[in-house]
């Protein structure tokens, strides 16, 4: 959902065009009747004051609906934001070494992780937008990641199970105990449930004749 400060004039233009050349052609009509004729066409009040009744409990409805969508894009856009602040302050403070032979592993473990979902962010918002989501940032994916998510149909998804798998592999090896790993994976959960309500708006329009 984009959304812009002000509002364009022609885009308005264009989305009332063929109304108003209709309302216009109309109008014009019944002047010259009335004038070649001389029968005056009169509208009882009651009939324009029904309408504009009508019309403007429907704008309201239609206004509300939008003002809700756009509300909910934005706790959901606030949700991502501070989870992902979540994440990473979880990665860098629970995993530890459980050898000397480990730091450098639990290092570059890390980096794979905050990194890998730094391009969540990129695909969701590519994947969201209908464009390629393997282009761009793709240093960001351990080596030879890329490549292999070239077979995934939801590569957002993909990526969240992949942080799953990388992180049980860290409870395995004794980097986090249960505690810490039922936390962060409390955190891609609530990630994953973002990312459902972002495809829910985007694939949800209004009904046809809201619109």
């Amino acid at each position: 959902m984009i959304t812009r400060r002000r509002l364009d004039p022609l885009q308005v233009l264009r989305a009332t065009a063929g109304p108003l050349v209709l309302v216009s052609i109309y109008s014009v009509g019944v002047v010259l009747y009335e004038q070649e004729t001389d029968t005056p066409l009169d509208l009882p009040i009651a009939i324009p004051a029904m309408l504009g009744t009508a019309i403007s409990i429907l704008l309201g409805f239609k206004t509300s609906a939008a003002y809700d969508r756009w509300w909910e894009a934005r706790k959901i856009w606030g949700g991502i934001v501070n989870d992902s602040r979540t994440f990473g302050r979880q990665v860098v403070s629970f995993l530890r070494p459980a050898s000397e032979e480990d730091p450098a592993v639990i290092q570059r473990l890390a980096e794979d992780l905050l990194h890998r979902h730094i391009f969540w962010v990129y695909a969701l918002s590519r994947a969201l937008r209908k464009e390629a989501v393997l282009q761009g940032n793709l240093e960001l994916l351990p080596e030879g990641e890329a490549l292999a998510l070239e077979r995934s149909v939801n590569v957002p998804n993909e990526l969240l199970d992949r942080q799953a798998r990388d992180l049980r592999g860290a409870l395995d090896s004794g980097w986090l105990d249960t505690y810490q790993h039922v936390a962060i994976e409390g955190s891609l959960t609530r990630l994953t449930d973002h990312m459902g309500r972002c495809e829910r708006i985007k694939n949800t329009g209004f009904p046809a004749h809201y619109g």
